[in-house]
């Protein structure tokens, strides 16, 4: 009569037979119950996927908000945007032409014609002054003024008063029209001094940016630094981190290099539509379109630190991935 082996190898090569049975049974990964049993490397790489695209999703809006929040709430960076349009023709121009209005209207003229033969002296003298780095001193502070008062405005909480416009007021000095105009027999009052107002945005127009404005002051420059988070999630969660590394280095450079395209293209219908929505004046047009400039150029800075981050982690995968022993 044959008796049970007391060979422990015996047991364990039964159980093992025991269970390839049961493989045998369910081939395909279904167990009695016909639920599939999900391994958690799997689930790993479904969150590490969606983290991923979310992050590669989310950065060029980050480099943009980013950017705008710096520019845009910042009255130093508005300033060093802002400084340089008094030394283009078309705002130079616009303000000597208010300004000679304005000096003109003060004169105490007898006559049209008179009024006629000043003109042209008076411009004269007004665009000397609008072109001298005098002036360019007046509007940088001018612009800080105004700016700062608007930023002030725009992060009190609404209380159904429309806030005050950016209206830029300039005070142009012309000390050497009296001796241009004393051979026209025109007395000017000592110290003629007027006051030109350059509208940039309109009372109602800035009422409606404040909740905009106040999403952007409080979380503009936190979207980018999300961004990268949800990307280290990503890596931290994958099952194969190298490869999820450079994918995600892959997704930030394709991202980086659309959204530069999309910078370029858009600019000159963007500038348009949003001067033409705030105001026909050529010097809001101008600002729009330094602001786009300076923002363009901002964002770029940020692209390049960001190829330069995601070639750096090409680098660093290339190094660090593992190579094969040979036999």
């Amino acid at each position: 009569m044959s008796r049970a082996s007391d060979d422990p190898y015996d047991r364990d090569d039964s159980r093992y037979d025991d269970r390839r049975a049961t493989a045998t049974r369910h081939p395909d990964g279904y167990g009695s119950t016909g639920r599939v049993e999900r391994h958690p490397s799997f689930l790993r790489t479904l969150l590490s996927l969606v983290l991923g695209l979310v992050a590669v999703l989310l950065m060029p809006l980050g480099l943009v908000t980013a950017w705008t929040a710096y520019a845009v709430t910042q009255t130093d960076a508005f300033v060093d945007t802002a400084a340089p349009l008094v030394q283009r023709a078309e705002v130079q121009r616009s303000i000597a032409s208010d300004a000679s209005a304005a000096v003109v209207q003060q004169l105490d003229l007898s006559s049209e014609r008179l009024r006629q033969q000043v003109q042209a002296p008076v411009r004269q003298a007004v665009q000397t002054v609008v072109a001298s780095d005098e002036f360019a001193q007046v509007w940088r502070s001018s612009l800080r003024q105004a700016h700062a008062q608007l930023v002030d405005e725009l992060r009190r909480p609404a209380t159904g008063s429309a806030a005050d416009g950016l209206t830029v007021d300039l005070q142009v000095r012309v000390p050497a029209l009296r001796e241009r105009l004393a051979s026209f027999g025109v007395d000017l009052p000592s110290d003629i001094a007027p006051t030109v107002q350059v509208p940039v945005l309109s009372a109602s127009q800035a009422d409606a940016l404040r909740g905009p404005f106040q999403l952007l002051d409080a979380y503009g420059l936190w979207v980018p630094v999300v961004a990268l988070g949800l990307a280290v999630l990503a890596v931290a969660v994958a099952n194969r981190r190298r490869l999820t590394a450079g994918l995600l280095a892959l997704g930030f450079a394709v991202g980086a290099a659309l959204l530069a395209a999309a910078l370029a293209l858009a600019r000159p219908l963007l500038v348009g539509a949003v001067a033409d929505l705030v105001s026909a004046e050529s010097t809001v047009r101008a600002f729009v379109d330094a602001a786009y400039g300076a923002a363009q150029d901002g964002i770029h800075l940020e692209i390049g630190v960001l190829l330069a981050l995601c070639l750096l982690t090409w680098l660093v995968v290339a190094v660090t991935r593992p190579r094969r022993r040979r036999a």
